[in-house]
């Protein structure tokens, strides 16, 4: 059939025709409509034959078929976060452009997991479908697996301009994907507090980062870092939220508890920790505590008669508990602490850079300077403590640190 032959048939035998070639029974997943590396949208071939049956045809293949906008969830594969629903239907609305105000029909899915505890049957709820259709003008018909809902929360006018245009309708159907979770719409005050009472601990116990876990062959256990709070895996705006809250306002313990580091442990689990975990949430961090079992090599006695000639070294392990915190003014706060033998040591080499330096880079700098091998005992000749320094060239022929008194 000819261009010409086509356009002169009545509106409602060529409509007829559209009908046929791009209307579906089944609801139309927009997801492979919009693939975020595809340049345009995937539409029935007829509209791109010229301008005037493009509009007639995506007039109808937009206001006839229901277009299914994906399961929102966090726990199975296919499902997708709030966050990614939200930019998907941005994504869409913007390639779909004047044509979005043709949407009629749109559904989604929420899984049941992201509901209450139903404390009643002792599980989660079942998924919720919704389902919303701008009838006629007027008129909206909205339904949760197969039951009416009210449309009483919308504000007066939304329901008439949303059977009209469909760009209203898809932004009422975005405001009910976020109805089940209603944190975000609080104060930001009201917020916070909500996330101190799932990320912080009641008692204002510090948080063990490392936990023992069987190893593979079940021959013994290893440390592994513990995971973050759950609340921070829902969707990224939450996530910065909860976790700028749970890393500022928390103490931290590495190496406390069930396993204390050894010194070649040190930089491993240290940068795991800030790779892993910390990442942008770094400058957040205020309260630190790291536990090492380091080898310190102490004067034991002098040769010689009368103890006069040289002094020669014991060897013994000392637990060093490193603790660092930041100040108001941003610098960092480092106190050196060995357990049994030695209350405070002198930290000079990392306090006269303390208003240069963040929490993390402290924790990098104590590494390098003392939890890396065996080490001596002096004294500091600024603060009087006992200090750590390097020992070149130590017994073993390993490379060391010098603690004296």
């Amino acid at each position: 059939m000819s261009k010409a032959t086509l356009f002169s048939l009545p509106g409602e035998l060529r409509n007829a025709i559209w009908r046929e070639l791009v209307t579906s029974a089944a609801p139309l997943d927009v997801e492979p409509l919009c693939e975020p590396d595809k340049p345009r949208l995937k539409q029935p071939a007829a509209a791109f034959t010229c301008k005037q049956l493009r509009d007639e045809v995506l007039s109808i293949f937009y206001s006839e078929n229901t277009f299914y906008l994906g399961k929102i969830g966090y726990h199975h594969a296919g499902e997708i976060r709030l966050y990614d629903f939200n930019r998907r239907l941005a994504r869409w609305r913007e390639m779909l452009g004047p044509y979005t105000k043709y949407l009629t029909h749109l559904s989604m899915i929420i899984d049941g997991q992201c509901y209450a505890w139903d404390e009643g049957t002792f599980s989660f709820p079942g998924d919720a479908q919704y389902e919303i259709e701008a009838e006629r003008e007027g008129r909206l018909r909205f339904e949760m697996n197969g039951r009416l809902r009210c449309t009483c929360r919308l504000k007066n006018g939304v329901v008439d301009r949303a059977t009209r245009d469909g760009r209203v309708l898809l932004d009422v159907m975005q405001e009910y994907s976020a109805s089940y979770f209603m944190l975000l719409k609080l104060p930001g005050e009201l917020r916070n507090q909500i996330i101190r009472l799932a990320v912080l601990d009641d008692h204002q116990q510090p948080i063990n980062l490392l936990r023992l876990q069987w190893t593979q062959d079940r021959t013994g256990y290893s440390p592994v870092l513990i995971a973050e709070p759950a609340l921070s895996r829902t969707c990224r705006a939450l996530r910065r939220e909860a976790l700028s809250i749970y890393y500022a306002e928390n103490l931290f313990h590495l190496g406390t508890g069930a396993h204390v580091l050894s010194m070649n442990e040190v930089p491993q689990q240290l940068q795991r920790w800030t790779q892993r975990r910390l990442r942008e949430y770094t400058p957040y961090l205020r309260n630190v505590r790291v536990e090492v079992l380091c080898e310190i090599l102490g004067p034991k006695a002098k040769n010689g008669p009368g103890g006069g000639g040289g002094c020669f070294y014991r060897d013994f392990w000392e637990i060093l508990q490193f603790s660092v915190s930041r100040s108001e003014s941003g610098g960092a706060e480092c106190v050196l602490r060995g357990d049994p033998t030695f209350e405070e040591l002198c930290v000079c080499d990392i306090a006269k850079k303390k208003e240069k330096i963040s929490v993390v880079e402290s924790l990098a700098l104590a590494s390098r300077l003392w939890f890396s091998g065996t080490t001596e005992l002096q004294e500091c000749g600024g603060c009087g403590l006992p200090r750590l320094s390097e020992v070149k060239n130590s017994g073993d022929g390993g490379v060391g640190f010098l603690l004296t008194l």
